[in-house]
């Protein structure tokens, strides 16, 4: 009597494991891993925008929710503790992205390391443009006024990837300086090569909180 017992508790067991290997098989989403480089990024918003490898330069970027606690960041090596607060435009990334909730927070960014210890900023008034050179030559001045000495520094800017913000909007606008804006120019000196990572553009009250941003991808 005990042995039958026995057998019908193993038998219900072997049903029960049965009907819960394709259960918990379908509660395992798939997990796709996007890569790009990052156009735009906004901690407090909590959104980032990536523009896909590859992807030709008319197509929309894709947009993603991270926040400071739920979005793990870390480096290839997965040894690197970093925070959202650590990404930049330009900087290559990978997002994990699961399948069916796209519009969710996401939960991990493997990013490419980024000189982000030599990106120095300065402030000045725009000479000269020539996107199809991809130059921009900046008088250099301190941003009270014209005290200290002015100093004419040319950058390179790549036109094909700019992307342009009015802040706070999120919303890409129309590239557009002219000699005499004043600007703060953030940039990494490579070997004497001055490769602009953003511009923005103050309103001629440089005091008024409303500036547009210009963002380039690193060279």
């Amino acid at each position: 009597m005990k042995m039958d017992q026995v057998n019908v508790y193993l038998a219900v067991v072997a049903v029960v494991l049965a009907a819960c290997v394709p259960v918990c098989a379908e509660e395992m989403p798939a997990v796709r891993h996007e890569k790009g480089e990052i156009a735009w990024v906004d901690v407090k918003l909590g959104q980032l925008e990536m523009k896909a490898d590859g992807a030709p330069a008319a197509q929309e970027v894709s947009k993603y929710r991270i926040t400071e606690h739920e979005t793990r960041v870390t480096d290839k090596t997965d040894k690197k503790f970093l925070t959202i607060k650590d990404l930049q435009p330009g900087q290559h990334v990978i997002i994990d992205v699961v399948d069916g909730k796209e519009s969710k927070i996401v939960q991990k960014i493997t990013a490419d390391p980024t000189a982000t210890s030599d990106l120095r900023e300065t402030y000045g008034v725009v000479d000269a443009l020539n996107l199809e050179a991809g130059t921009l030559a900046v008088m250099e001045r301190s941003i009270e006024g014209n005290a200290g000495e002015e100093k004419l520094s040319y950058f390179v800017i790549d036109p094909k990837s700019i992307v342009v913000m009015r802040s706070p909007s999120v919303v890409p606008v129309e590239l557009f300086l002219k000699k005499g804006d004043v600007v703060k120019v953030g940039y990494i000196d490579n070997n004497g090569k001055l490769l602009a990572r953003s511009i923005t553009v103050y309103t001629p009250s440089v005091t008024s909180v409303t500036t547009t941003t210009t963002v380039t991808t690193a060279q």
